[in-house]
């Protein structure tokens, strides 16, 4: 019998979001994030998909903070 992840664990959140979710949240185009993709949030790719980890964003934002990202 397959265990998947999702029953295994039902009150665990998503650490990574899409670029689109991440772009939906912070006002600014799919394109634009990958234009300015150097100065954007580290992205993981699972699934053939990239993610943006919480901690990647919060690295992002902290940044952003102190004049060092777009």
């Amino acid at each position: 019998m397959k265990t998947h992840l999702r029953n295994a664990m039902p009150d665990a959140k998503p650490t990574a979001s899409s670029v689109k979710s991440f772009c939906q949240r912070y006002d600014i185009s799919e394109p634009t994030f990958y234009r300015h993709r150097a100065s954007m949030p580290a992205c993981i790719r699972i699934g053939g998909q990239l993610r943006i980890t919480q901690a990647a964003e919060q690295q992002w934002l902290e940044q952003a903070a102190q004049g060092r990202a777009a």
